[in-house]
């Protein structure tokens, strides 16, 4: 039977899952989950992708991705071939290590990025290996956790683009809060909170501050009145972007951003 054609999304980003054959275990050792790691480390930094979430269960993988500058499909099968040649000659097998193609779902809104994210750091919780996503050890849920880092043996998990996550909810409590939540569940607060809208990166905000005041550069976009400004910073708040993205990229403070976005709705 013929194989059908990946489902391809213009924002770049998706839900990827790689699972053992025959639901093998494919993470046996500590030192398993962190060549694997190394490896998203080689190819984050090769093909410049984006690592939002990822989650590394015994017998099965689970990353939030934006492609880089090699198609999704380049990136994992470099990624597969690193990790299956490594385990095979640690474990003296041969032969496929993960079932079929790698699994990738379009992230095609901002609801359903969020929505991904939560149910990735939850699947340790669900599968019952932990009480709270944080604990987990392989995982970048959080880079703060005590507990988790105890578990890796005081080893740092590798560097991501989990705080772009953070980032969208303005602070770190909101993010837990909502990370925290039932998966299966739909929260109304929180479905009003996540609305469908795109997600972008800090390259992309600056782009399109560029195109909403019409100004060539930041130095242009401080010379216009405070009206205007914040007019440009409400319509992309609307867009998704956050707070403390949108201080970052107007140079203005954070206080000043949410004074300006007060009572606007957004």
């Amino acid at each position: 039977m013929p194989r059908t054609a990946r489902k391809q999304c213009e924002s770049g980003v998706y839900h990827v899952i790689l699972r053992g054959v025959n639901k093998q275990i494919i993470f046996e050792e500590r030192e398993d989950f962190f060549y694997f790691e190394g490896i998203l480390k080689r190819y984050r930094e090769e093909d410049e992708f984006k690592l939002f979430s990822v989650c590394l269960m015994d017998n099965h993988v689970h990353i939030l991705m934006r492609e880089g500058t090699q198609k999704l499909s380049m990136t994992m099968k470099k990624i597969e071939n690193t990790y299956v040649y490594w385990y095979n000659r640690k474990y003296d097998r041969a032969g496929h290590l993960f079932q079929n193609r790698f699994i990738s779902e379009p992230v095609l809104s901002y609801r359903q990025f969020m929505a991904t994210a939560r149910y990735i750091f939850n699947n340790p919780v669900k599968a019952g290996l932990v009480a709270k996503a944080e604990e987990y050890p392989w995982s970048n849920y959080s880079l703060k956790s005590k507990t988790a880092l105890e578990k890796r043996g005081g080893r740092k998990m590798i560097k991501t683009d989990i705080h772009e996550v953070i980032e969208m909810f303005g602070d770190d409590r909101e993010y837990s809060t909502f990370m925290s939540l039932n998966p299966d569940e739909k929260v109304a607060e929180y479905d009003d909170f996540v609305p469908q809208r795109p997600v972008f990166d800090d390259e992309t905000c600056i782009e399109r501050l560029r195109l909403i005041s019409a100004c060539k550069n930041i130095s242009d976009f401080n010379e216009m009145s405070m009206d205007k400004k914040q007019d440009c910073v409400i319509k992309l708040k609307r867009e998704g972007a956050s707070i403390r993205q949108l201080s970052r990229v107007t140079g203005l403070s954070k206080s000043m951003v949410g004074r300006m976005c007060v009572g606007t709705g957004v």
